[in-house]
């Protein structure tokens, strides 16, 4: 496998005009190395801190991406790299070996699963792979190279370990509990016919599990009691969410709880008291509906928080002083970060800040000022 670079060098925006195929960043990670890896609609870059170069061999001298759209990336457990794709399935980069993979799942018909679509992937040892697509719950031994369709109507959105061997399953109708040994699953009673779950976080202190939904709220399942509590919206209580529909729910280092929502803003969440705090982002001339809408929420080594909004560019909060500073659009700043809309935020093991948007990828300091390095 080549890896083909144009020569060229930058700082802080990375593009088409310094690198990239494809401005549209959909999924960032970063190796053992260090190395910073993006996953784009036109391919997979390897970024090293200096160039950009794209994963692509020539005709006929090794394999290729059967997609160049590229949905999910994880680091494996054998120095590799797993690349979901939003219509060509799965593939594998060694980066021992420097060899693309791909995984050709044709003993699965079109028609039993949406096998192309992949929506999560979990690794959960050194032997297999689970797979979470758009129609259908699949698993890869990555030994003999063969698919096994575990689920074919699940719409997977989340998939996390329970610490006791079974697998909490967010999808479409409800969180299942999943058995690997059996393949048996047990849709939880969460005392609603059908709730879509986007996001699950498993709180092994409280014993339960915090669920994000569409149309619901948050809702909290009680692994002992197998009870649900319910946290619904109302705009006019400053106590209560602001939107039904909770898009991420994250737990920081000293154990506070984050909510983002879809249209309803940011919230902090208190347990003990079942009540939230509206967390004003203020950002001007950004207050609008995509100030209020929270698609990632991520905190680096320092305990600093970063909030990636939908259109309104990303936030740095010190939960200490509740000072959020905007990292958004300024034609004031020497480089400005001229798409708003963020996808994914991730903090590298340099302490540096990655921002993925719609259009381009950005490096940012965790320190100082906003202006970009």
């Amino acid at each position: 496998m080549l890896l083909v670079t144009n020569g060229q060098k930058f700082n802080s925006v990375i593009n088409i005009d310094n690198g990239l195929v494809n401005n549209e960043v959909t999924a960032i990670v970063q190796d053992q190395k260090g190395f910073m890896w993006f996953g784009t609609r036109g391919g997979l870059h390897r970024y090293d801190g200096y160039e950009i170069k794209l994963l692509k061999n020539d005709l006929n001298v090794g394999n290729n991406l059967m997609s160049q759209s590229i949905e999910v990336l994880l680091n494996g457990a054998d120095n590799n790299l797993w690349i979901g794709t939003k219509s060509g399935g799965l593939s594998m980069y060694d980066f021992s070996s420097g060899q693309l993979i791909n995984y050709h799942n044709t003993k699965i018909s079109a028609g039993e699963v949406n096998k192309d679509y992949i929506l999560s992937l979990y690794e959960p040892n050194d032997r297999y792979l689970y797979i979470g697509t758009w129609q259908g719950f699949l698993l890869l031994d990555k030994k003999t190279r063969l698919f096994s369709v575990l689920k074919r109507k699940w719409k997977t959105y989340d998939i996390k370990p329970d610490g006791k061997g079974h697998l909490w399953v967010a999808t479409g109708i409800g969180v299942q509990l999943y058995d690997p040994a059996t393949n048996n699953s047990e849709l939880i009673n969460l005392g609603y016919p059908s709730v879509d779950i986007t996001n699950v976080l498993v709180d092994s202190t409280a014993d339960c599990l915090w669920l994000g939904t569409w149309r619901r709220g948050m809702l909290r399942y009680d692994l002992k009691t197998k009870t649900t509590s319910q946290y619904t919206s109302n705009p006019a209580d400053k106590q209560m969410l602001g939107s039904e529909n909770v898009y991420r729910i994250f737990k920081d280092s000293r154990g506070i709880m984050w909510i983002g929502t879809w249209g309803g803003g940011l919230y902090k969440f208190y347990p003990g008291t079942a009540t939230f705090e509206r967390v004003l982002l203020n950002i001007t001339p950004y207050d609008n509906r995509d100030d209020k809408i929270i698609i990632s929420i991520s905190e680096d080594i320092s305990g600093l928080l970063w909030i990636g909004t939908d259109g309104a560019g990303v936030c740095k909060l010190d939960p200490g002083r509740k000072k959020f500073r905007n990292i958004g659009y300024d034609p004031q700043l020497p480089q400005p970060i001229d798409n708003n809309h963020v996808l994914t935020v991730l903090t590298d093991r340099l302490n540096r800040l990655w921002i993925g948007t719609r259009g381009e990828a950005y490096r940012l300091a965790t320190t100082g000022n906003n202006s970009l390095p």
